[in-house]
């Protein structure tokens, strides 16, 4: 069985949907971390890389119950913080945005993006030469390669794939492009999804440096605005975006008829975060008309529910959960973080189906992963 530490310690059923969840607690602040950042990201092996602060007041990123060997990075090393944005590939590597601590020649620190605790050997871009002037959040395919955004030390934006501003360049604001360009997301091909402002004074979620073929939708038609866009290995791109005729909703191309997702005309009131996988099966957060917060998987808040605000989980009942763009794995299963009615604050993942399975003795173990030992 693999990553047996990362134990399931409470255990929790939610009322009978159109398609059940189990629940692996991944772990909480019960132990010796006090709280949680963001959201955590989720790879097809099931492990999780999740911002978080110890009892001792470290932050890093962890992939697992116990600091001592769960620790990707923290703030105890030649990093400072924040360090945020975690992105775990298949091979588990994961991707970050850190400071690092400051030093007698840059007192500052310089920030970069990184992929492990050295950044003598773990360094995809950083600001300490004349290329980069700071970054946004990092996406990492299987293959290693991490895309990004980044300021320019002139103050112009671009989209990298790489340390090398010419020869990893994907886009940038040299042609038709303007600022700001923002989110990466890169899938196994090597596509990048990312959002930029037009010359022309639009708004849209793109694909390559070609506006004209690489355009998956902008605001000079029925779309008003739009947030970060997630990708998955088929290229299909999802993305928030207001409509000109009001309300809000999510969407996979110019068309908000044809490739909605779901939108706010219905039971749901707005979205915060979502994810798609390689079958194009969608989670997100959204808050419903009636006030409640959950985590969704179609426009059906009750047949289409993975966990939501009032839901018995782990002992307790669920107070608020969050995802971000990378909680969504191709097994279908979803980490997201939690907070609990009695406090509790916790990372979790939601996998369809039961935990339990029987296993008979000449059958093989693949694919098991412990819940308690």
């Amino acid at each position: 069985a693999s990553r047996g530490r990362t134990t399931c310690c409470r255990t929790g059923a939610l009322p009978a949907r159109a398609l059940d969840y189990s629940f692996r607690n991944i772990t909480d602040s019960d132990g010796p971390y006090t709280s949680f950042g963001g959201a955590p990201a989720i790879n097809n092996g099931g492990d999780v890389a999740f911002i978080a602060t110890l009892d001792t007041d470290v932050t890093g990123i962890f992939n697992g119950s116990f600091p001592g060997t769960d620790t990707i990075v923290d703030d105890e090393g030649p990093y400072d913080g924040p360090i945020d944005y975690p992105s775990i590939n298949n091979a588990g590597t994961v991707a970050f945005r850190a400071w690092l601590d400051p030093t007698p020649d840059d007192v500052f620190g310089g920030r970069g993006i990184f992929t492990g605790p050295d950044p003598a050997l773990d360094t995809v871009a950083d600001d300490n030469g004349t290329d980069f002037g700071d970054f946004d959040s990092p996406s990492i395919a299987d293959d290693g390669t991490v895309a990004f955004a980044a300021i320019l030390p002139n103050g112009s934006f671009g989209i990298y794939k790489g340390a090398d501003p010419v020869a990893d360049l994907v886009a940038d604001t040299s042609g038709p492009y303007a600022d700001p360009m923002l989110a990466a997301a890169i899938n196994g091909e090597g596509t990048v999804a990312f959002y930029a402002q037009l010359d022309s004074g639009a708004g849209g979620i793109f694909t390559g440096d070609d506006p004209v073929n690489d355009t998956v939708a902008t605001s000079a038609g029925p779309y008003a605005a739009f947030l970060i866009p997630a990708i998955n290995d088929a290229g299909t791109v999802i993305f928030l975006a207001t409509l000109d005729a009001g309300g809000e909703g999510i969407f996979r191309g110019p068309s908000p008829s044809g490739d909605k997702v779901v939108d706010s005309s219905g039971p749901y009131a707005d979205f915060d975060a979502y994810s798609i996988n390689a079958s194009g099966t969608v989670v997100f957060s959204a808050s419903l008309d009636a006030g409640t917060v959950g985590l969704f998987t179609g426009p059906d808040p009750v047949a289409d529910k993975v966990v939501a605000e009032g839901d018995p989980l782990f002992g307790s009942t669920v107070a608020f959960v969050s995802l971000l763009t990378e909680n969504l794995n191709d097994n279908g299963e979803i980490a997201f973080s939690y907070v609990l009615a009695d406090g509790l604050r916790g990372v979790a993942v939601a996998r369809p189906g039961s935990l339990e399975r029987s296993i008979g003795a000449s059958e093989p173990f693949a694919g098991v992963r412990l819940t308690s030992a």
